[in-house]
């Protein structure tokens, strides 16, 4: 078959990676043949950057908002969202509001088509010097094998699970361009081993490090991928490849939701051995053994990014506020934080969880001596409101309460606002001005790389051990962590907890919670741990008297309806599993 491809629209795919900000492509009649296409330099790089161009690149992707209102995070307001559907349950395998099956093999296909015709002889990248063109060639080579680790690990990331039977599958590898001829062969399409498909996406980290920088080589490679980039990505799969719901029924017995049995001790623990190595190679290949904790403007309103953020998108607009703020202030208060995640910032002067009452919590006060996080991560009552400098005020007729409308948005139904992410630049939405801000969006940050590995290590050798070429234990990661992200100076409670690999799994999974809230991981991380999914999400209901005290009670928002173990993963298509229902098994009861 005869292809066109729209000329424009390959140029900009390629100018797209080059600014990473997002682009709107209009409709273009000039279209360029096939067998034409690979003499343009620019458009043969189109093709393959459209595979960039696919990568999410904001953090509230998820109909305009983040993954965490499919938890116990937060809530939306906006209940048309598929996410809204994907927190209660209301998904199969012929509607999965977060599927990416399609979109992967559409991005295999353009970075498999770039391999076997981009690198020839045909395409000069350089006609003035045969030198510069071959290193041209080569930097693509390794962008392409680590697009194809990419989605591969995104495919894997969404639709690996366990079967019925106990198996611990992946998706269907493919490592070359699919023609019409090879795809209606329907009996090749058969689902991998999980394990199959992390060694196929460790290989293309592998083949990609040899070709590319370690970091980007001046302006033109911000945004492209680097040597680091492969090994992190390669670090992340294989933490979460020795994660207990992803392992075969040989070595994890899943007995219910929230309850697993480990059979086989030495597999499971050579698999977090494995991650821990490779977590700590990226922490030695990035050139800093010490955790770097993020300040506010590392996301927003800051001048440059991070050195400690890897990958990074960047956008310089107020569209994020206009779906998050409160509708006091234009916005329309889509992901609202909760009660749940509130609770799990401990105490600042002694690190105790404040259930326990050894954190000297005061309920009247609630929010009095926390975690640094919590204020630089969720607006709560009397919080000031960026330079507005106006407080929050959730109580019932207050400007920030649920009763609240503005041109038809709803307050909060938790009484908290997101922060994190959020300018506090004052009146941005105010629409008798125009106003941007400046937002950075990593998608791979090295705080990742320290808590895979307090994780895998405190799988491998317990709290207090660390690896063998390892400097630093889990205890070590997680108390840095703690005094420079949280402020925890006289940490007592890890003290407590650091004799036990089980306490100390559950301080570290609570770390990734508060770190790493709205970057949309701890929807993986409650399924790949196996921990319950059910957990109802709370709300904050605050009242003032006649003299001005304030009184605080939580209420229940809204229920989680995830009580079976098919929620811990999502399902393969059905419109791929019909195509060879032998080879193409699907996930547990999909």
């Amino acid at each position: 078959m005869k292809k066109h491809y729209s000329i424009f629209a390959l140029a900009l795919a390629a100018l797209f990676v080059l600014s990473c900000e997002p682009l709107s492509f209009q409709k273009v009649t000039g279209d360029v043949d096939d067998a034409d296409m690979w003499i343009v330099p620019d458009m043969a790089k189109g093709v393959l950057f459209q595979a960039y161009n696919a990568i999410p690149n904001r953090p509230d992707s998820y109909d305009g908002n983040f993954l965490d209102v499919a938890t116990d995070n937060a809530v939306t307001n906006y209940q048309d969202a598929g996410v809204y559907r994907l927190a209660h349950g209301q998904f199969t395998s012929m509607n999965c509001p977060i599927s990416v099956w399609s979109e992967a093999y559409t991005q295999f296909q353009n970075i498999h088509k770039f391999l076997e015709n981009g690198l020839t002889e045909k395409t000069h990248y350089d006609e003035y010097s045969a030198a510069s063109d071959a290193a041209v060639k080569d930097q693509l080579l390794g962008e392409a094998y680590y697009l194809r680790a990419w989605w591969g690990a995104y495919l894997l990331q969404h639709h690996g699970g366990r079967t019925l039977d106990g198996d611990a599958l992946g998706y269907y590898i493919v490592t070359s361009f699919v023609s019409e001829e090879d795809a209606s062969d329907l009996s090749k399409m058969v689902r991998n081993t999980y394990e199959e498909c992390v060694e196929q996406i460790c290989a293309d980290c592998d083949s990609a490090f040899k070709h590319l920088p370690l970091t980007p080589t001046g302006d033109a490679y911000i945004g492209r991928a680097t040597g680091l980039m492969s090994e992190f990505l390669k670090a992340r799969v294989l933490f979460t490849a020795a994660s207990p719901a992803y392992q075969p029924a040989s070595i994890v017995r899943i007995n219910a939701p929230g309850d697993f049995t480990v059979v086989d001790a030495a597999a499971y623990k050579a698999k977090w051995e494995r991650a821990a190595a490779q977590a700590w190679k990226v922490i030695g290949l990035s050139g800093n053994t010490n955790f770097t904790a993020c300040t506010k403007t590392d996301f927003v309103d800051g001048v440059s990014s991070p050195a400690h953020f890897v990958f990074r998108f960047y956008f310089k607009n107020a569209a994020m506020e206009g779906r998050h703020y409160p509708p006091f202030y234009w916005g329309k208060a889509y992901t609202t934080p909760s009660q749940n995640l509130v609770d799990a910032y401990p105490m600042k002067a002694n690190g105790y969880p404040i259930t326990d009452p050894a954190a000297a919590y005061d309920p009247a006060t609630p929010y009095a001596g926390r975690d640094n996080r919590l204020e630089t991560t969720i607006y709560h009552q009397g919080s000031i409101f960026g330079a507005n400098a106006s407080r929050i005020d959730v109580v019932y007729g207050g400007k920030d309460a649920e009763s609240f409308m503005n041109g038809g948005s709803q307050g909060s139904r938790t009484g908290y606002y997101l922060h994190k992410f959020m300018s506090e630049a004052a009146d941005l939405l105010n629409p008798t001005t125009s106003s941007t801000a400046v937002h950075f969006y990593p998608t791979m940050r090295m705080a990742e790389m320290f808590l895979d590995l307090a994780e895998a290590s405190n799988e491998a050798w317990g709290p207090v051990t660390a690896g063998d070429g390892i400097a630093k234990s889990a205890y070590d990661i997680i108390k840095e962590i703690r005094q420079k992200a949280g402020g925890i100076v006289d940490d007592q409670y890890i003290e407590t907890v650091k004799g036990s690999v089980d306490d100390f799994r559950k301080l570290i999974l609570n770390e990734r919670r508060l770190e790493f809230a709205f970057e949309n991981v701890r929807f993986w991380d409650l399924r790949r741990t196996l921990q319950p999914l059910d957990e109802t999400v709370r709300g904050m209901v605050v009242a003032r008297d006649g003299a001005g005290v304030l009184t605080y009670s939580t209420r229940d928002v809204e229920s989680r309806e995830l009580n079976s173990l098919k929620y811990y993963y999502l399902p393969v298509p059905y419109s791929e599993i019909k195509k060879n229902p032998e080879g193409m098994i699907n996930n547990m009861d999909y």
